[in-house]
């Protein structure tokens, strides 16, 4: 898996992982991180989160903007 784009918001790790997408992973227990969640993407080559709210770089497939208050199923909720 190669993961380009990264951001941290507390003990939660989002990664940009180009084909599979983007992970959201906690890194609370450093020696045992856990995926919490994931969201489908094309292409996702970068990411930044501002409070509840993952902008995704998705390449050809634009920006997808998300609602991760719920790191375990995050929801799209439009893309331009």
């Amino acid at each position: 898996m190669n993961c380009q784009g990264i951001d941290k918001k507390g003990d939660i790790v989002y990664l940009a992982c180009g084909a599979s997408g983007m992970l959201i992973v906690d890194v609370s227990s450093i020696g045992t991180p856990s995926i919490l969640g994931s969201y489908p993407a094309s292409d996702a080559n970068d990411v930044k989160v501002y409070g509840t709210t993952a902008y995704v770089a998705d390449g050809s497939g634009g920006l997808v903007i998300l609602n991760v208050s719920n790191p375990a199923s995050p929801s799209l909720l439009g893309t331009f």
